[in-house]
């Protein structure tokens, strides 16, 4: 599956959330695969940032943190964290049904909403169910 940094950024936080749910093992066990390559990809981006933030930032007199304060040089540090953040990466990884999670799992409206590319949602299987039929009847027909 293809995925940018900034979607996988935006996952971050609720993945921990779903790690830690009680899951049905298949469940679990492909979920922690996605996590550990996800994590993978942002401890390159993490790197790659702090690089930026080397390029662009200056210590600070009081200890010995780096921060990006100049004006010019903060534009210029969004602009590079920019092109870094909408960059494609896959991931080899299939969508989970949304049932394989079983139902003690809670989450928001909004951790659902960041989670979305990587569930089936049931209507989405009626959807594919439903195309499906159309394209063979469509095949029957030319016979």
């Amino acid at each position: 599956m293809e995925f940018t940094i900034q979607e996988i950024l935006g996952m971050r936080d609720i993945l921990t959330k779903v790690v830690q749910a009680e899951v049905p093992i298949r469940t679990a066990f492909r979920i922690n695969r996605f996590v550990k390559s996800v994590q993978m990809e942002l401890e390159t981006f993490e790197k790659t940032r702090m690089g930026l933030i080397q390029k662009y930032g200056e210590k600070e007199e009081n200890n010995q943190q780096i921060s990006v304060k100049d004006p010019q040089k903060q534009k210029e540090f969004q602009t590079e964290i920019q092109k870094v953040i909408v960059e494609i990466i896959n991931i080899d990884f299939n969508p989970i049904r949304f049932e394989e999670f079983g139902n003690d799992i809670k989450i928001s409206a909004a951790e659902l909403f960041a989670l979305e590319k990587i569930i089936i949602f049931p209507d989405q299987v009626k959807k594919e169910k439903k195309a499906e039929e159309i394209e063979e009847k469509k095949e029957e027909i030319k016979k």
